[in-house]
């Protein structure tokens, strides 16, 4: 129940931080109203998110997270909303 509400609410922007295979994460992230999905690499699962961030080299969710903020500032360019992503 907790997961169909937290699925039916509208977001700006989802990051999905599990680094493994997580079905149930998965299918919420999938299905969840967000304008944009981002999300580890997984070449078979690329539908689900519009950003993929490919962590082979280390399959930590802390550096997946490193790497999704340091991505999210470079694309974060409009001068009237920028704001820098320091921690999530």
């Amino acid at each position: 129940e907790a997961a169909l509400k937290f699925s039916r609410q509208p977001f700006d922007l989802l990051i999905s931080c599990h680094s493994t295979e997580n079905l149930p994460l998965e299918f919420i992230s999938a299905t969840a109203i967000a304008k944009w999905r981002v999300g580890n690499y997984d070449e078979k699962k690329t539908a689900c998110y519009d950003m993929m961030i490919n962590t082979s080299s280390n399959k930590s969710t802390s550096y997946l997270i490193e790497q999704i903020v340091s991505f999210l500032n470079k694309i974060n360019t409009s001068k009237f909303h920028r704001t820098k992503i320091t921690n999530l």
